[in-house]
């Protein structure tokens, strides 16, 4: 069903942390742009950066990785055309897109909701925007990161303890873009 998903030209986020064991043999790895490479058993990923030149390029986020439930973190490795998008502190790659004439898609075998955030930035819902501009194809002209920096660069006082104002103005009205 998600193959016939993806092929009738849907657009696909997925993450596990064992998302090629459980499909180890199967042609849904190769429609994702990935092959297992083996299973992660005791490496345990504490941080993971991005590759200099893709649209995630030079983000660095710390990971919140332990025993249990992130024991064991599949190895993939991309095929021609998958671009790897994070690589963990080890050089090994864990989150890649992969994109065709008919649907783009991000895998992960990291757990997204175990990221830390940074100290400037909540690394979730800036992910997702950004994974959203890549896979609905949506040109941005600055990334979430770049506009909560010029957000909290206006921001009074500066530095706050307990109270802060925010003041911003909406060029104009929009949705989606």
């Amino acid at each position: 069903r998600l193959i016939n998903f993806l092929q009738n030209g849907k657009s696909i986020y997925i993450e596990s942390v064992d998302l090629g064991l459980s499909h180890q043999g199967t042609e849904f790895l190769g429609a994702l742009g990935l092959q297992y490479s083996g299973d992660g058993g005791e490496y345990q990923v504490d941080s993971i950066s991005g590759e200099n030149g893709n649209f995630l390029k030079d983000n660095h986020f710390d990971y919140a990785g332990g025993v249990d439930p992130h024991y064991s973190i599949d190895r993939m490795a991309p095929l021609p055309g998958t671009e790897v998008l994070f690589y963990s502190e080890e050089q090994v790659g864990r989150i890649f897109a992969f994109e065709n004439d008919v649907y783009r898609a991000i895998s992960s075998t990291l757990v997204f909701g175990a990221m830390k955030n940074s100290d400037s930035l909540n690394i979730k819902p800036y992910l997702i925007s950004e994974y959203l501009n890549y896979l609905l194809d949506i040109q941005t002209i600055t990334s979430l990161e770049e506009n909560l920096s010029s957000l909290f660069t206006a921001a009074f006082p500066n530095p706050f303890s307990d109270q802060i104002k925010i003041s911003y103005e909406l060029i104009n009205s929009s949705f989606g873009h």
